[in-house]
Formats: C-alpha cells, sequence, structure tokens
C-alpha cells in the first residue's frame, strides 16, 4: 500500500514540474515576442553588405516576352485574318472611289458632272492628307462646285503664305494703287482726294489736314475703309463701265491684295463686308473663275458661306454662282442684287423669279430679312428664286 502511495506521488510531482516548465517556457515565448515586436532587429544589420540590384538572366526574359507576343498573336489570329484584308480592301475602295469620281468631274459631260459633284460633295470620311491630295488635283472648276455644293473645306489648299499678315499701311497703299489705276473715273479722283487729300499722300493723324487726335492705327483703318467703299463703288457700277473697272482691278493683281485685307480683318465683320462685297462685283465679270482660284479665294468663300453672320453667307453664295460655269440651273448676278433664296445648286430651274426692292432709306439686308424655312414650306418655296 505504501508502495503505490509513493508511485501516486512521483507521478504527481513530475506532472507538476513538467507544468510548470511548460507555463514558463510559454511565457518566456510570450516576453521575447513582444520584445521583438517593440524593438526593429534590423538596424542590427546595417552593416552587413546586401545585393543591390536582383539581376534577370536576359535569354530567360526575352524568352518570356516572345512566348506573351506568341500569345497573343495566336489569340487574335483568326480575327486578323478577316479584319486585316477588309480594312486594306475598303481603304482602297475608298481612295479608288473618290479617285474616279474626282476625275469624272474634271472630263465627264455636264450631266456626269454633276453627279460626280454631288457624291464628292458627300465624302467626308478621308484623312487630311487624302484631302490635299485630291485638292492638289482639283481643278478650278471643279473647285468652285464644291464650294457651292457645301463640301468638306478640307477640299481646298490655303492661300500661298496666309499665315503671314501684312502691315495695315501696305495694305492701305496697295488699295489706294487700286483707287489711283481708277482715277480717270471722277469717284475715283473723289475718293482720293477725300481719303488722301490733295497732296495725294497717305496722311498722319497729326497734322495740319487733321484737326482731332488718333491714333495711327485708327487713322489708317478709317482711310483703309474709305478705300474699300470706295472701290465697292466703282466696281458696282451698272454697264460696260463698272465690268472695265473691274477687269482693271484683277489684272492689277487686285484679288490677292484684297486677299491680305482678308487676311488682316478676319475678326472684323465690317470690314469682312466691304471685302465680301467688292469680291462680288468682282465675280460679276466674266471669265475670272481661274483667277479666283490661283489666288485661293475659292476656299475663303467657302468658308464664307459657314458664317455665323447671314450677310456673308449670301455674299459668299452669290459669288461662287457667279463663278459657277457648270450649274444649268444657275444665273448671274448683277451688283447690287443678292440671292435671298434658294442658296446653293439647284436640281430644277425656278419657274418664277421674285424681286424685293426696297425703298430710298432701306437695304437688302434691312428692309428684307430671311428666315429658317419650315419643312412645310419647303416644298412650296423651292420653285422659286427670291432676289432683293
Amino acid at each position: 500500500m505504501q508502495i503505490e502511495y509513493r508511485k501516486c506521488t512521483k507521478l504527481f510531482s513530475g506532472c507538476g514540474v513538467a507544468s510548470l516548465l511548460g507555463v514558463l517556457s510559454y511565457e518566456a515565448y510570450r516576453t521575447y515576442a513582444a520584445l521583438s515586436s517593440l524593438v526593429d532587429t534590423r538596424v542590427l544589420d546595417i552593416d552587413r553588405k546586401r545585393p543591390d540590384y536582383i539581376y534577370i538572366k536576359h535569354h530567360i526574359y526575352r524568352q518570356s516576352l516572345r512566348e506573351r507576343a506568341l500569345d497573343a498573336e495566336n489569340q487574335h489570329r483568326l480575327l486578323n485574318i478577316i479584319v486585316q484584308p477588309f480594312e486594306k480592301w475598303w481603304k482602297a475602295l475608298k481612295h479608288s472611289v473618290a479617285w474616279r469620281l474626282l476625275r469624272i468631274a474634271q472630263r465627264g459631260d455636264q450631266a456626269e458632272r454633276l453627279k460626280a459633284i454631288h457624291q464628292l460633295a458627300q465624302i467626308d470620311h478621308l484623312k487630311d492628307w487624302d484631302f490635299q491630295h485630291l485638292a492638289q488635283l482639283c481643278d478650278y472648276r471643279t473647285a468652285i462646285s464644291l464650294a457651292r455644293s457645301n463640301c468638306d473645306t478640307r477640299w481646298f489648299l490655303p492661300p500661298r503664305q496666309y499665315g503671314v499678315e501684312k502691315e495695315m499701311r501696305e495694305v492701305l497703299v496697295e488699295m489706294k494703287s487700286l483707287l489711283e489705276l481708277l482715277a480717270p473715273h471722277k469717284c475715283a479722283a473723289y475718293a482720293l482726294e477725300q481719303t488722301f487729300g490733295s497732296s495725294g499722300h497717305i496722311r498722319e493723324p497729326d497734322g495740319d489736314e487733321v484737326t482731332y487726335q488718333m491714333s495711327p492705327s485708327r487713322f489708317e483703318y478709317d482711310q483703309l475703309k474709305q478705300s474699300l467703299s470706295a472701290l465697292v463703288h466703282l466696281t458696282g457700277l451698272v454697264g460696260p463701265e463698272g465690268k472695265q473697272h473691274c477687269r482693271r482691278i484683277v489684272d492689277a493683281g487686285g484679288l490677292l491684295m484684297l486677299l491680305e485685307a482678308e487676311k488682316l480683318f478676319r475678326e472684323d465683320i465690317d470690314m469682312k463686308l466691304l471685302i465680301s462685297r467688292l469680291v462680288g462685283n468682282l465675280s460679276a465679270c466674266e471669265g475670272l473663275g481661274y483667277e479666283f482660284y490661283a489666288s485661293g479665294w475659292i476656299g475663303i468663300l467657302a468658308r464664307w458661306k459657314r458664317d455665323v453672320d447671314m450677310r456673308m453667307q449670301v455674299t459668299a453664295d452669290l459669288t461662287l454662282e457667279n463663278l459657277d460655269q457648270d450649274d444649268p440651273n444657275g444665273f448671274r448676278y448683277a451688283p447690287k442684287v443678292y440671292p435671298l433664296h434658294p442658296r446653293g445648286r439647284q436640281q430644277a430651274k425656278p419657274a418664277v423669279d421674285v424681286v424685293f426692292i426696297h425703298g430710298l432709306l432701306g437695304g437688302v439686308f434691312v428692309t428684307w430679312r430671311q428666315k429658317d424655312l419650315k419643312p412645310q414650306a419647303a416644298s412650296l418655296l423651292g420653285h422659286y428664286r427670291v432676289q432683293g
């Protein structure tokens, strides 16, 4: 009995010691873990040498890139087989169609040219370089027809050196030379005297001839405006005298001089209106289509057709219609007569011309106003030409 009691006592004593050792070990581990979380032991390795870079074996890296590219190519191979030939064919088709239509518009008969121009005016999906190439191949007759058909403005090359502007005084000297060219006419002589004085020189704002103070630029602006107004009057004369003045101005390079004025006053609506009226008067003289195209005016007229001011739109339409030689339903407008409706090319010749004449104190763009047509009225007005 005593032997069994001793064995049990030893067993319990051993278990107690083992439990005590286990508790002590666990507490020691917890204490070490807590201290490790509070103190960064990596500072002790600051002097130890570590690798600065990770070096990759290049042949393995290149091989992995090849495999990834090959996988991507295999995934899209079926799609490329179908899409790429179709895309190339579609681009070639678009280019070839535009080139063929342009050739028909230049070499076909009148009916074929009208149809080709109608199709070319609807093309707007080509790249810029395509339009530039087509514009270089375009002749003046086709360019005028496209401008009247509301085509993309990329069909027209910009005038040469369009980004270079002359000084206002240089443009004023050119307008003065055009007036001197028409000086045998009493109106031209009167305009020269009133604008530039009896001496015939460009006056300065500070002198005996000027009684008010004005900056040189503003003074030259007023002189230039008076010169343009006089040229509008001289080119708008009815009869052979006005046509003779137009021919003299064009032969003297007047279109290029007016282009310099247009560049200088692109944002001035008053000067733009004077220039547009003068250009419209010049277009009334027959056979000037090539001169307008060579000087770069066709692209500017196409831009004016999209101007926010209705007066610029009407004047641009008038000028282009006077220059158009291919329109079987076209009409040549005399100076001071403006087409109010319809504007642009028409498929049928109008049956009746309706002419509105304003009073002495009125004007085309003051007395008569053109509003947007309602859809139900378009069929009625489509058979009439309204002039003011």
